[in-house]
């Protein structure tokens, strides 16, 4: 009489925390492509404003970018001065699904330099967004500025990988 025994037991690893850090939004290594952020509600804004981001994003979603666009037009006017940037990454949202790559850029390029940025991340998706018009836009030179936002996007955190939609930017 033979008798055989198994001796089953499973392999456990250490829990791994981490803690993101403080007013940042952290990047994930699942996607290289993140979406625009909610606006801190540090300040009560102005209720015409309210109405009108919820009307905004709603006509976003249903993919009425053109009158989405103009919402967002309409509420920057009411916008805090330490908010503009995420009326003018949405917007630039907006320009990008209609091919509007010149507007995508301008806007992006205002926020990053004119309005107050609460974040790297904030800073990095709007480079991200940017490098992604000019490389859509496709003129002479908007490769090498692709891939200057791309690089710049990545320093911040917000996008990580070695490649990125088939460019070598190294």
């Amino acid at each position: 009489m033979i008798l055989a025994g198994t001796n089953v037991s499973a392999q456990t690893y250490p829990k791994y925390r981490t803690q993101p850090l403080k007013d940042t939004v952290s990047a994930t290594h699942e996607s290289t492509v993140h979406k625009a952020e909610t606006p801190p509600v540090a300040d009560k804004f102005p209720a015409d404003f309210e109405t009108m981001m919820a009307k905004a994003k709603k006509e976003y979603q249903e993919k009425n970018y053109t009158e989405s666009a103009k919402t967002w037009t309409a509420a920057f006017k009411l916008c805090p001065d330490k908010h503009k940037y995420y009326i003018l990454h949405m917007r630039a949202y907006c320009y990008f699904a209609q091919r509007e790559y010149d507007k995508v850029i301008q806007d992006c390029t205002t926020a990053i330099e004119k309005a107050q940025l609460p974040h790297l991340n904030a800073k990095g998706g709007l480079m991200f967004l940017r490098g992604l018009a000019y490389k859509s836009r496709n003129q002479p030179g908007d490769e090498e500025r692709a891939c200057a936002d791309y690089k710049k996007a990545r320093e911040t955190g917000f996008i990580s990988g070695d490649t990125l939609f088939g460019y070598d930017c190294n």
